[in-house]
Protein backbone atom coordinates (compact mmCIF):
# COMPACT_ATOMS: atom_id res chain seq x y z
CA UNK A 1 0.00 0.00 0.00
CA UNK A 2 2.87 2.99 1.01
CA UNK A 3 4.34 1.59 -2.56
CA UNK A 4 1.16 2.61 -4.36
CA UNK A 5 1.24 5.93 -2.67
CA UNK A 6 4.36 6.67 -2.88
CA UNK A 7 3.70 5.98 -6.90
CA UNK A 8 0.50 8.10 -6.71
CA UNK A 9 2.78 11.18 -5.54
CA UNK A 10 5.22 10.63 -7.85
CA UNK A 11 3.16 10.40 -10.70
CA UNK A 12 1.35 13.89 -9.38
CA UNK A 13 4.51 15.36 -8.84
CA UNK A 14 6.07 14.42 -12.18
CA UNK A 15 2.47 16.10 -13.77
CA UNK A 16 2.63 19.06 -11.93
CA UNK A 17 6.13 19.45 -12.60
CA UNK A 18 5.10 18.45 -16.56
CA UNK A 19 2.13 21.50 -16.44
CA UNK A 20 4.94 23.85 -15.15
CA UNK A 21 7.35 23.30 -17.80
CA UNK A 22 4.48 23.26 -20.75
CA UNK A 23 3.48 26.64 -19.02
CA UNK A 24 6.99 28.01 -19.02
CA UNK A 25 7.30 27.19 -22.94
CA UNK A 26 4.19 28.82 -23.94
CA UNK A 27 5.36 31.83 -22.12
CA UNK A 28 8.38 32.00 -23.93
CA UNK A 29 6.59 30.92 -27.19
CA UNK A 30 4.57 34.11 -26.44
CA UNK A 31 7.29 36.69 -25.58
CA UNK A 32 9.70 35.22 -28.37
CA UNK A 33 8.77 37.55 -30.84
CA UNK A 34 9.06 40.90 -29.14
CA UNK A 35 12.74 39.92 -29.09
CA UNK A 36 13.49 37.93 -32.66
CA UNK A 37 13.52 41.31 -34.14
CA UNK A 38 16.21 40.42 -37.46
CA UNK A 39 18.98 42.90 -37.26
CA UNK A 40 20.05 44.50 -40.95
CA UNK A 41 23.12 46.45 -42.24
CA UNK A 42 22.55 50.14 -43.48
CA UNK A 43 26.00 51.10 -45.68
CA UNK A 44 26.06 54.75 -45.98
CA UNK A 45 28.00 56.52 -48.81
CA UNK A 46 28.43 59.77 -48.95
CA UNK A 47 29.73 62.62 -51.17
CA UNK A 48 31.62 64.35 -48.48
CA UNK A 49 33.35 62.89 -45.02
CA UNK A 50 32.70 63.69 -41.51
CA UNK A 51 28.91 63.37 -40.85
CA UNK A 52 26.72 62.25 -38.00
CA UNK A 53 23.67 59.73 -38.39
CA UNK A 54 20.59 59.36 -36.87
CA UNK A 55 18.34 56.95 -36.90
CA UNK A 56 15.02 57.94 -35.82
CA UNK A 57 16.14 60.85 -34.40
CA UNK A 58 18.86 59.04 -32.26
CA UNK A 59 22.45 59.56 -32.40
CA UNK A 60 23.97 56.58 -33.70
CA UNK A 61 27.69 57.54 -34.38
CA UNK A 62 29.56 60.06 -36.49
CA UNK A 63 31.64 58.99 -39.60
CA UNK A 64 35.13 60.20 -40.43
CA UNK A 65 35.39 59.06 -43.95
CA UNK A 66 32.68 59.17 -46.86
CA UNK A 67 31.32 55.72 -45.50
CA UNK A 68 29.42 54.52 -42.34
CA UNK A 69 27.75 50.74 -41.41
CA UNK A 70 25.37 50.49 -38.63
CA UNK A 71 23.25 47.45 -37.85
CA UNK A 72 19.17 48.61 -37.23
CA UNK A 73 16.17 45.97 -36.87
CA UNK A 74 13.78 45.37 -39.18
CA UNK A 75 10.96 47.65 -40.17
CA UNK A 76 10.75 51.38 -41.47
CA UNK A 77 13.07 53.96 -40.63
CA UNK A 78 13.67 57.37 -40.53
CA UNK A 79 17.64 58.08 -41.52
CA UNK A 80 19.14 61.26 -41.27
CA UNK A 81 22.54 62.11 -41.97
CA UNK A 82 23.92 65.86 -41.21
CA UNK A 83 27.19 67.66 -41.40
CA UNK A 84 27.82 71.55 -40.42
CA UNK A 85 27.48 73.67 -43.83
CA UNK A 86 25.76 71.00 -45.81
CA UNK A 87 21.57 70.01 -46.15
CA UNK A 88 19.87 67.66 -44.01
CA UNK A 89 19.57 64.11 -45.36
CA UNK A 90 16.38 62.98 -44.43
CA UNK A 91 15.05 59.35 -46.09
CA UNK A 92 12.45 56.93 -45.08
CA UNK A 93 13.70 53.77 -45.33
CA UNK A 94 11.82 50.15 -44.78
CA UNK A 95 14.82 47.51 -43.88
CA UNK A 96 13.98 44.10 -44.71
CA UNK A 97 17.73 42.92 -45.78
CA UNK A 98 21.35 44.97 -46.01
CA UNK A 99 20.78 48.04 -47.76
CA UNK A 100 23.09 50.42 -49.18
CA UNK A 101 22.21 54.10 -49.13
CA UNK A 102 23.84 56.53 -51.04
CA UNK A 103 23.86 60.45 -49.84
CA UNK A 104 24.28 63.44 -51.74
CA UNK A 105 24.77 66.26 -49.21
CA UNK A 106 24.75 69.70 -50.64
CA UNK A 107 26.23 72.73 -49.65
CA UNK A 108 24.05 75.46 -47.87
CA UNK A 109 23.58 78.72 -50.10
CA UNK A 110 24.45 80.71 -47.62
CA UNK A 111 20.71 82.21 -47.09
CA UNK A 112 19.39 81.64 -43.91
CA UNK A 113 17.70 78.26 -43.35
CA UNK A 114 15.59 76.38 -40.45
CA UNK A 115 15.97 72.48 -40.44
CA UNK A 116 13.76 70.12 -38.78
CA UNK A 117 13.91 66.23 -38.21
CA UNK A 118 10.95 64.71 -39.50
CA UNK A 119 9.84 64.00 -36.04
CA UNK A 120 10.89 67.21 -34.76
CA UNK A 121 13.50 66.36 -32.47
CA UNK A 122 16.53 67.69 -34.07
CA UNK A 123 16.74 71.52 -35.56
CA UNK A 124 19.57 73.62 -37.15
CA UNK A 125 19.59 76.98 -38.25
CA UNK A 126 22.44 78.26 -41.08
CA UNK A 127 22.80 82.12 -41.56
Amino acid sequence: MFIIELLCMGIKLNIRLLVILLAIILSLLTIAPLYSSQYYTIDIVSNVEGYAVYIDDNFMGYSFSTTYSIEVPEGVHILSVIKQGYQWYNTTISIHTDTLVNVNLLRNTGSDTIQVSPNNVLCSYNS
